[in-house]
């Protein structure tokens, strides 16, 4: 797999020829999936769906939840993609935990494969649909420390997914298996628990959470 290769340094997509490198060397798996996946633009839909997770339908400007660890301004603007360049600063020697980047991989693999109309984790931002949906992201995933905001999108048009981030979690068990049923879950946002919009547009603070 790309990741122990010894052909040089690995970066993450987005990085030249090493990015193509790195997707060959996944493409080499071929996980078999369904054939009821499929690139389609479902874009109205999810809009729908996170305005009923919100419980305002009749809203002309949505808003959605962020937590982030520094203190912001009302107004302030945060781009997406944070998270692509934190995952292409992973090196062997400062991150022991290689499967989080290994699960972002097989997750972009799948998406570039089925669902290549929408975002990219890499190069996008993730939301919360409710206050109440924040609140347990924060709890389950250990960010007590992190500050909540209300925010809306600055580009409404920027493509948007929703998918449920219970799947994105690193499991003790996991395997390169799991990763590939929980990525094909995530794409199709089926079934949704704990949904998060992932969207490329940047997000504008409209609201400084208590």
């Amino acid at each position: 797999m790309c990741i122990i290769s010894r052909r040089g340094p690995w970066r993450p997509p987005g990085s030249g020829n090493a990015e193509q490198f790195c997707m060959t060397g996944l493409s080499e798996i071929r996980p078999s999936f369904p054939a009821c996946a499929r690139s389609i633009e479902t874009r109205p839909n999810v809009r729908e769906m996170a305005a009923v997770m919100r419980g305002d339908q009749n809203s002309t400007t949505p808003t959605y939840f962020y937590c982030y660890s520094l203190p912001l301004a009302i107004g302030s603007v945060i781009n997406a993609g944070n998270w692509g360049r934190i995952l292409r600063t992973y090196s062997q020697q400062a991150n022991s935990n290689a499967w989080v980047l290994i699960r972002e991989l097989i997750f972009e693999f799948v998406r570039r494969e089925h669902f290549p109309a929408k975002p990219s984790r890499f190069e996008s931002l993730f939301l919360c649909t409710t206050e109440a949906g924040l609140t347990t992201f924060r709890v389950n995933t250990g960010r007590h420390l992190d500050l909540g905001y209300e925010v809306e999108l600055v580009d409404p048009d920027a493509p948007i997914h929703l998918g449920d981030w219970g799947a994105v979690s690193v499991q003790p068990a996991a395997n390169m298996q799991t990763y590939e049923a929980c990525a094909q879950a995530y794409w199709q946002g089926t079934d949704v628990v704990k949904p998060e919009l992932v969207t490329t547009s940047p997000i504008r603070i409209v609201r400084i959470l208590s």
